[in-house]
């Protein structure tokens, strides 16, 4: 795959990448490396992102947004000043987390990047049950998921 692919060939994946990474448009990208990768279109930058190392990246920020998140919910609450703004909600993120993981699982063929990805939902599944406190343990559906996962 890496063979064929242009943006890898060039030598300037790792500027391609990090391009990505602040989220700028194909076209800013595209603009920006016009003169190190002559020809790049936007069907070679859609094809780059779905290397397998690209996405396992990604998952691995999602793994650790959620491990933190965990974290946050286990500490004792930080005592704020009143009137003070709260970034983001616990739910807010889970759902942002939530969205990124299923673009991944969209753009990526790689069954074990899909596996991590089925593992990151129902991780957030569970933490929405917990931080609702609709219920402390996971229904029984969703362990029979987990396992099935962890299995293959």
């Amino acid at each position: 795959m890496r063979d064929k692919c242009k943006v890898c060939r060039s030598g300037y994946a790792g500027e391609v990448d990090e391009l990505l990474r602040q989220r700028r448009t194909y076209n800013e990208i595209i603009y920006l490396m016009k003169d190190k990768i002559p020809g790049l279109k936007s069907s070679h930058i859609t094809s780059h992102k779905k290397h397998p190392a690209a996405v396992d990246e990604e998952i691995q920020g999602l793994q650790q947004s959620l491990t933190a998140l965990r974290q946050n919910l286990a500490a004792p609450p930080s005592i704020l000043p009143q009137g003070s703004p709260k970034p983001m909600d616990d739910m807010e993120l889970l759902e942002a987390i939530k969205n990124k993981a299923v673009l991944l699982f969209d753009r990526t063929t790689d069954p074990g990047a899909m596996q991590k990805l089925a593992m990151i939902v129902i991780e957030i599944i569970r933490l929405k049950y917990e931080i609702t406190g609709t219920i402390y343990a996971p229904p029984p559906k969703l362990l029979a998921m987990e396992e099935t996962l962890k299995v293959h």
